[in-house]
């Protein structure tokens, strides 16, 4: 500051002047430092990643991205309003990588990273870190967010993958799918990787598995004639994860008095213990489409 009093009319180059502060203090040193050189006259040029100082500024500062050519990326009314509402760390992202994907949560991209490995599926590596949104299998979010990063980014693209829920798709320039079954999990090959799981080799003494016990719990909870039939509306209507997976590794290691060791957060290793001829085909639809989208950029 006293730089900026003691030279009038002069661009002062300032490197993070953010760092190691609090959000709320970071937001103060901006304010301060731009209305005093406002004052003198003068022209403050910042070096940031902070997100909100990007956020603070998108409204009344130019900000430049260097990314690819340096460029001015808040230059109209309505990106400025955009990168408050959405982020602007969102529209660094969107800008890196070009495509945008939708998921219900972090669970699904876990799975379906698994499943392309399966699969020896080229979307692999495009799954490996993408630019992914959590949306909670909320439609209008997905659309609000894409839309709004295309303010600033008109080739931007984007595919959303929605469990199956009671809400019409659009198909523009966000791709919209949904799966015919109730949620991804549902795609899993119970039980055979369930089977395969509980007779693993155990890696210790404590985490051998009891795999006729599991096979009693898994025949308990499975009506006796999905048992029977895959084609049975239980495979597809049923909340795997919650109605059925949870419980059964719930009893299960609670019988063995043990702390559950596969949650929801875990039903990606079931995934990877699967076959690729146990994979219903749709799976492989869906990663084709979000292949084309990703490779397309």
């Amino acid at each position: 500051f006293s730089y900026i009093y003691s030279h009038e009319n002069t661009v002062l180059l300032i490197d993070e002047p953010d760092a190691h502060l609090e959000i709320l203090r970071q937001k103060e040193i901006f304010d301060i430092l731009t209305r005093e050189a406002k004052k003198e006259n003068s022209q403050v040029i910042i070096a940031t990643h902070s997100t909100s100082v990007l956020q603070e500024a998108a409204e009344k500062s130019d900000i430049v991205a260097f990314i690819g050519q340096p460029h001015i990326v808040n230059n109209s009314s309505q990106l400025a309003k955009s990168l408050t509402t959405i982020g602007f760390d969102q529209y660094l992202l969107a800008e890196q990588e070009r495509w945008v994907l939708y998921l219900e949560g972090s669970t699904d991209l876990a799975i379906l990273q698994s499943f392309a490995k399966v699969l020896n599926h080229p979307v692999s590596q495009y799954l490996e870190k993408p630019f992914v949104k959590y949306i909670t299998n909320l439609p209008n979010e997905a659309r609000e967010h894409f839309y709004g990063l295309r303010e600033g980014i008109k080739d931007l693209k984007g595919v959303a993958l929605f469990d199956n829920v009671a809400t019409e798709l659009q198909q523009n320039d966000l791709i919209e799918m949904m799966w015919k079954r109730r949620e991804i999990e549902n795609y899993l090959p119970i039980p055979e990787v369930i089977e395969c799981y509980v007779s693993q080799p155990a890696e210790d003494l404590f985490s051998q598995h009891d795999a006729p016990l599991m096979k009693k719990i898994v025949e308990d909870e499975i009506p006796p004639a999905a048992l029977k039939d895959k084609t049975h509306s239980w495979w597809t209507k049923t909340k795997i994860s919650d109605e059925f997976l949870d419980k059964i590794f719930e009893r299960y290691f609670k019988e063995r008095s043990m702390p559950n060791l596969m949650r929801k957060r875990d039903y990606y290793i079931l995934a990877s213990l699967s076959h690729p001829d146990e994979l219903d085909q749709e799976i492989k639809e869906k990663l084709d489409i979000i292949y084309e989208i990703a490779k397309s950029v």
